[in-house]
């Protein structure tokens, strides 16, 4: 007996990926109910059905040996490069009667004749460009398309008749034009309620469903016709043939109320069968269903609802991506994303690298329990950060733009939706927004992640999710609570000789199909992200090392260099001191001074006067232009537990400061001291008494005075020096520090 592998090799050798599907009728049982599958088989036996499809022999051999029998399956679409024209003699439906309708006189082309169907599979070169879509019936009565995310058996390698068998022709214009041609909305059907005439567009629908409540409630084909039939002479104008409605009948008799309909029911049938299904069971069955029919999830959820008169809403506008038909390499993939964000932006390597994978991570959404914000921050406008929120755009799960949101409409949007957020000119909108900061914070964990609201006239508390991936970009630093949550993008102004490609004219699909890679990426690599736990580089502190772990993980699953790039790009974006913030810097001028003055007590007034004495340093002007003042600094301090305190100072008591209070803040906040090397230049001596830059004794302390004296044209350099209080006499830094 020829086994899988034998009658797949002539496919192989030509380049078509295979996978094996049943052979054996009523065979196929689904793990999660135990009922059969598709009564008639044909559907893939392995996991993940056409996706799983592959050329490599080694495979091939280890499902003959598991199902020596298997018929051949052949993804079609981009997988292997054949658009299918899938004509059926089947349920009242003449596919072959259609053609001639329309004079649709097809070329010649590798034909297939499905065995002891009476159909045909017409096969052509799948057309470059817009990906196409499975669809059934759409050209018309027994014709469907097998494309992108769909599959064929291969009949001719199981006796099936074959014409043409060397010519594979394009698909004719008339076809693709009726394809991309705008589905007419159907009227609604007239109601059961209601003595209304059944016009054309509504009747096959109306009998469908009729006919599925009739074998719910027990008929068989034979009672159903009857009923369907007496339906089709009394109310639908004009009537439809006694052989369709027939077929009808047959197509919804055939199976048991609760089973699954055969492989080769139409569409209507498969969603009356998904309409009947309780919640739970529909739930587990909706997106193999949706694989089947060649449809998002989204738009086979909206159909049964209409079968189950429900009212449709348009409640997910965003929709769900159909992954890519087999299986990709995690690492080429990352590599392709960072190689498309360079073509388009000017960015350093390890930029590009992390945003390749913080688009992935918006992919793995579910399995991760960080979900660190993407900033995109340069200095000035015309950086491209609006253009590389556009390219994430393109690549990141379930993209929605939210330029100046509102609070309100970002958690309800998040709770509704689980989009990844795409928020540009944060710098202009968000500046004095605090509610809307807190909220991008506390998206941060999937712990955190809620925010609760009074809802209703009963003002009834309610949690918001709000928990996803989000992308901000704006001008500059924004606040410290965003910046520390993130892998920042820093962009900057492309130069004269740099170049970059133009968004708009990317080629066609190139972001369609690194976003359905993506997709079938995570889809079969989820678990494992979840598991992973990658070694995490000490030189980042606590919460970059958060940011950074998902990322980490997904590039340690994707193999390859991508482990070491991706701690390589961390270390390099992410490993060096942050920026400080103002407590920060004030400690560590405190500390500072101290050490300049080696005491260990000092009044608040002479702090304050040392610290506003450097004109480059913040205090001179911190307050709208004016010194820091008494007040600003205690308050400052308190948030360190750090007070002033009646200190004696030689023989006055003031208000002060003892260095012990301001340890184990240094020691928290600051990074350890370094022993200075030397780094002042020494300038050339003045004319007047070889002076540099000099601090004078001789005014007060808040009138102290810098001056650079005129050089001498010839003489050599000496010391920078603080002056005392007459020509010649000179001080240390410290002391100039220690005048009171």
């Amino acid at each position: 007996m020829t086994n899988f592998a034998e009658l797949a090799a002539p496919l192989v050798a030509q380049g078509y990926p295979v996978f094996p599907c049943w052979e054996v009728a009523n065979g196929a049982i689904q793990k999660d109910t135990g009922l059969r599958k598709n009564p008639d088989g044909k559907n893939p036996r392995t996991a993940h059905g056409f996706k799983d499809a592959t050329t490599d022999a080694g495979q091939i051999a280890a499902w003959a040996v598991q199902w020596p029998g298997a018929l051949v399956g052949v993804p079609t679409g981009k997988a292997s490069g054949l658009f299918v024209l899938d004509v059926d003699v089947k349920n009242g439906k003449d596919g072959f009667a259609t053609l001639q309708a329309k004079g649709w006189a097809l070329p010649d082309t590798r034909t297939h004749r499905t065995k002891n169907g009476g159909g045909a599979h017409y096969l052509f070169r799948n057309p470059e460009g817009k990906p196409l879509k499975c669809s059934a019936s759409k050209l018309g009565a027994g014709l469907d398309i097998r494309t992108d995310g769909g599959y064929i058996v291969w009949w001719a390698a199981h006796g099936g008749e074959v014409d043409h068998a060397d010519t594979v022709a394009d698909v004719p214009s008339y076809l693709l034009d009726a394809l991309q041609a705008p589905t007419p909305r159907k009227p609604a059907p007239a109601s059961d309620a209601t003595d209304g005439k059944l016009t054309e567009g509504g009747r096959n629908d109306t009998l469908t469903r009729r006919a599925g409540k009739l074998r719910r409630a027990g008929l068989d084909a034979v009672a159903i016709e009857a009923a369907l039939q007496i339906e089709n002479k009394t109310k639908c104008e004009p009537s439809l043939s006694i052989a369709e409605v027939a077929g009808i009948a047959r197509s919804i008799g055939k199976y048991q109320p609760g089973d699954e309909p055969p492989a080769d029911a139409d569409d209507e049938a498969r969603i009356d069968w998904l309409a009947q299904l309780p919640a739970l069971e529909y739930d587990r069955a909706r997106e193999a269903a949706a694989e089947t029919m060649g449809v998002r999830v989204s738009t086979l959820d909206k159909q049964v609802r209409k079968l189950q008169g429900e009212a449709i809403t348009d409640d997910d506008p965003l929709g769900d991506l159909t992954p890519w038909a087999h299986p990709v390499d995690g690492a080429a993939l990352l590599g392709e994303i960072a190689d498309t964000v360079r073509k388009f932006i000017v960015c350093d390597v390890e930029t590009a690298r992390a945003a390749a994978l913080w688009a992935a991570l918006t992919w793995f959404i579910d399995a991760v329990d960080v979900a660190p914000l993407a900033v995109i921050t340069a200095p000035e406008k015309r950086c491209g950060k609006t253009q590389m929120l556009s390219v994430l755009g393109k690549l990141v799960r379930r993209p929605m733009s939210a330029s100046n949101i509102s609070a309100a409409a970002l958690f309800r949007s998040i709770d509704a939706w689980h989009p990844t957020l795409l928020v540009d000119e944060a710098d202009a909108f968000m500046r004095d927004n605090e509610e809307l900061r807190g909220l991008l914070n506390s998206g941060h964990t999937r712990d955190s992640a809620y925010v609760v609201r009074v809802v209703g006239d009963d003002h009834t508390p309610t949690r918001f999710t709000t928990w996803g991936c989000k992308a901000i970009a704006g001008i500059g630093h924004l606040a410290d609570t965003l910046m520390d949550r993130a892998i920042v993008l820093a962009l900057r102004r492309k130069l004269a000789h740099e170049s970059t490609e133009r968004l708009r004219h990317a080629e066609s699909g190139l972001f369609d199909d690194l976003a359905a890679k993506l997709a079938r990426f995570a889809q079969d690599n989820t678990e494992a992200v979840r598991r992973a736990r990658p070694a995490l580089p000490s030189a980042l502190n606590d919460r970059a090392q958060d940011n950074w772990e998902p990322l980490l993980s997904i590039a340690e699953i994707a193999g390859g260099d991508w482990p070491t790039l991706a701690r390589d790009a961390a270390l390099i974006l992410s490993g060096g001191e942050p920026e400080s913030t103002v407590g920060d810097e004030l400690l560590a001028d405190i500390r500072e001074i101290f050490d300049g003055r080696q005491e260990s007590k000092i009044s608040t007034a002479d702090l304050l006067a040392v610290l506003c004495f450097d004109a480059e340093k913040p205090w001179a002007t911190y307050s709208r232009g004016r010194p820091l003042s008494h007040h600003q600094l205690a308050r400052k301090l308190k948030g360190y537990g750090i007070r002033s305190k009646n200190v004696r100072i030689g023989h006055d008591v003031a208000k002060g400061y003892e260095r012990g209070q301001f340890e184990d803040a240094f020691a928290r906040y600051l990074s350890p001291l370094i022993p200075p090397a030397e780094t002042a230049t020494p300038l050339q001596p003045s004319n007047h008494a070889g002076f540099g830059v000099a601090v004078c004794k001789s005014v007060a302390l808040h009138q102290t005075q810098t001056a650079t004296r005129e050089a001498a044209p010839i003489l050599g350099c000496s010391g920078v020096a603080v002056c005392g209080g007459g020509e010649g006499e000179a001080y240390t830094e410290d002391e100039a520090y220690g005048l009171v």
